[in-house]
């Protein structure tokens, strides 16, 4: 039999089986794969019933998903091979619908479960990632343009969803719904390892209005399967993608295409010529260069303290206000599942994902300023008190004679560049993936250092049960610090989701982190006048928490970051920020901006 991709004896057929890659793990070649094409057939006469069963489709050459270089996420034995994870894709047309269906060889399927989550989250379930650019524009991550006609689809095995449940994703804009006319069904093979994915999408969820399905018509897919294999988890420990393999950092922008063909049978097909897809007529996105100048802009201005008698925050920072309202408009437009997804790619270290990611836009930025940082850290510790660098991403690196620590380090290469620099880390909301970083929390722990958490969480490599739980009110010696949780319980005996932190240090120099519910009340009785406050913007009472303190100084924080919940109140704005200043007049506040530094002391 032969096959329209040599060396790979795969077709779908009402009685023909699927052939797989063989179970053993191959080793990764590292030539580069082409980009991948493929096509739909027309069903002509033919109908299909979609029952997860595949009996009554035609014969179809498949997109393939079995080669080793198109996995993400290898990284503690999470991919064993291809029985472990891998997929081949079909489509079908016909005027109204295209149906794809796609059978996924996975040692262990997890399905939704009992708990229930919106579709504007991502669900912890096993499941097929569709995404179509009708119109072939889609470059690059984050506030792309050419994606605002994209359409994404999530298929997964939901218990009692029925058929017609079928997500429809705009990660462009951060919404999310059930496709009008769509049908889904989801079947487990147990016995041969197989999940079968089989869907129909109306054309009308696919295409844009001056689109029509014919015969010739060329559009972009990405196929991506996600797979769960640890219960706990909540996150997909390896991806393998369409397009994965194609280069030796993953491009988020780079889609494989499909034709549509008429009518016609048989095993093997001559490809048409597939255009290249349109130039782009400008950056999809800002470039390095426009980062690195920006970068030089902001930190042309410092950090400046509003005082009482300023009168307008914005007014009294003159002309730094420019660049932190630019900062703004990049970080208010950063679509909000992208900036959660790549926290995930950087949790279950998926590094070529990251690396594909990091190459442009915002995160590029982010990556930029981050090791701008790092070359500072060397230089930065202070005879006394302490220096306080802000994360381009999210958190705050603290460096100081007796001790170098974190609070809440999150971002792409923090696992890289400062885990030979800590002794230990502190979180305030361990359960937000925004506000850590997993690969750098097990290459601490397995170095013997420590980590401040009031509530346990899945960590990769880290037996469950085995991370250290910092009780709330307690107080812990390391280091020369003393550090103290603050936070309580309520009535029930419930944890708090997030903790502050009060750190002394021997000569009483005092820094404390309110996380999003501590309140003075909560610290030391002989803790000493608090040098500095990081007070999240995000407290539920963060006037008052700021009031009872009553620290030197007040540093905001939860500014200048990217979106982080559904719906319009996800982040905490630039405006509600200075707001937030104007109210705390009687405490000295400062808004700090990434990769910038305050140094404190008595």
């Amino acid at each position: 039999m032969k096959s329209l991709f040599p060396g790979v004896a795969v077709w779908l057929g009402a009685t023909a089986p699927v052939l797989w890659a063989q179970d053993k793990p191959e080793p990764v070649e590292t030539k580069p794969m082409e980009v991948p094409h493929s096509m739909a057939r027309n069903l002509g006469d033919r109908r299909i019933v979609v029952d997860g069963s595949l009996e009554d489709w035609p014969r179809s050459s498949p997109l393939l998903l079995l080669d080793t270089r198109q996995v993400s996420g290898t990284a503690f034995r999470s991919y064993l091979g291809p029985s472990d994870l891998s997929a081949q894709a079909f489509l079908v047309w016909d005027t109204s619908d295209l149906y794809v269906a796609v059978k996924v060889k996975d040692d262990w399927h997890r399905p939704l479960g009992a708990r229930t989550y919106g579709v504007d989250e991502i669900p912890p379930a096993d499941n097929v990632m569709l995404t179509f650019d009708p119109k072939r524009d889609t470059r690059a991550y984050g506030r792309d343009l050419g994606r605002s006609d994209d359409r994404e689809f999530w298929l997964a095995d939901v218990p009692g969803a029925g058929k017609g449940r079928v997500v429809c994703w705009d990660r462009f804009r951060g919404t999310a719904g059930y496709v009008d006319g769509g049908a889904l069904a989801v079947t487990r093979d147990e016995k041969l390892k197989v999940t079968t994915y089989e869907v129909r999408l109306p054309w009308s969820s696919i295409l844009t209005a001056d689109i029509e399905p014919a015969i010739g018509t060329i559009l972009d897919l990405q196929v991506v399967v996600n797979d769960l294999d640890e219960v706990t988890d909540v996150m997909p420990q390896t991806r393998v993608g369409w397009t994965f393999g194609v280069g030796p950092r993953i491009d988020p922008g780079l889609f494989g295409s499909f034709v549509l063909l008429g009518d016609v049978d048989g095993p093997h097909i001559d490809l048409p010529e597939f255009p290249s897809p349109p130039p782009a007529k400008e950056d999809p996105v800002p470039g390095p260069r426009y980062w690195v100048e920006f970068y030089e802009q902001l930190r042309a201005t410092e950090p400046k303290p509003y005082e009482a008698a300023d009168g307008d925050p914005r007014v009294a920072l003159g002309a730094r206000l420019r660049a932190l309202e630019t900062l703004e408009s990049h970080v208010a437009a950063f679509p909000r599942v992208d900036f959660l997804e790549f926290q995930q790619r950087i949790h279950r270290r998926m590094s070529r994902e990251c690396a594909g990611i990091v190459a442009t836009g915002l995160p590029y930025f982010w990556n930029y300023v981050l090791a701008d940082v790092r070359r500072r850290v060397e230089a930065a510790t202070p005879e006394a008190g302490f220096v306080l660098f802000r994360l381009p991403q999210g958190g705050w690196i603290v460096l100081s004679k007796q001790a170098k620590f974190a609070i809440d380090p999150a971002g792409y290469g923090v696992e890289h560049l400062f885990y030979e620099v800590l002794d230990f880390v502190l979180l305030t909301s361990p359960l937000d993936s925004t506000k850590r970083n997993d690969q750098l929390l097990v290459r601490m722990l397995l170095t013997g250092r420590t980590l401040a958490t009031h509530i346990g969480f899945h960590l990769p490599a880290i037996e469950a049960g085995k991370l250290a739980i910092a009780e709330v009110g307690q107080g812990y010696d390391t280091k020369g610090l003393r550090i103290s949780v603050l936070g309580d319980k309520d009535a029930d005996g419930n944890l708090p989701l997030s903790v502050g932190y009060h750190v002394r240090w021997p000569d009483g120099v005092v820094l404390v982190h309110s996380g999003k519910s501590s309140v003075a009340s909560q610290a030391p009785r002989d803790g000493g006048d608090v040098d500095l406050l990081i007070l999240s913007a995000d407290h539920v009472a963060p006037v008052a928490a700021a009031h009872g303190f009553a620290p030197k100084l007040t540093v905001l924080d939860d500014v200048l970051t990217c979106s982080t919940r559904p719906g319009g109140h996800g982040r905490i704005t630039l405006e509600q920020a200075f707001d937030l200043q104007s109210n705390l007049r009687a405490n000295r506040s400062v808004i700090v901006g990434p990769g910038e530094l305050l140094r404190v002391s008595r």
